[in-house]
């Protein structure tokens, strides 16, 4: 007997790397982290000095981020200095941001009063019978 899989599962299959991506942007240090390397590689102390958090905690969070190969280091004399692997990291937060940004009026702006209201915003999705 020949097992086929199905399309359908391997694109979810393709997917498994981008949302462990995502995974690692949930956390709201590491996204501001990131935006702080925007400007360019930076040593511990001065991303904590900026963001006004401990350095032991932006070292994990940079350890995070280096494993899933958002940032690099390199020693230069007595500091590592930390950057981005590519700006479009930012392009793609900012994208989530305007996105986020989106939904939440979306959803302010669709009315709840009722069953009929609120199937008027989606007739594709609902039909009534």
């Amino acid at each position: 007997m020949v097992i086929k899989i199905s399309a359908e599962k391997t694109k979810v299959r393709s997917f498994r790397k981008h949302a462990s991506v995502f995974k690692v942007l949930s956390d709201e240090n590491r996204l501001a982290i990131l935006q702080v390397l925007v400007n360019g590689a930076k040593p511990v102390n001065e991303i904590a000095a900026q963001l006004d958090i401990s350095q032991p905690l932006v070292s994990h969070h940079l350890k995070i981020l280096k494993n899933a190969g958002l940032v690099v280091s390199c020693r230069k004399k007595a500091f590592v200095y930390h950057a981005l692997v590519t700006p479009k990291i930012i392009e793609m937060i900012n994208g989530t941001k305007i996105l986020g940004e989106e939904i939440t009026q979306l959803s302010e702006d669709i009315p709840f009063e009722d069953e009929n209201s609120f199937f008027k915003h989606f007739p594709v999705c609902f039909v009534q019978k």
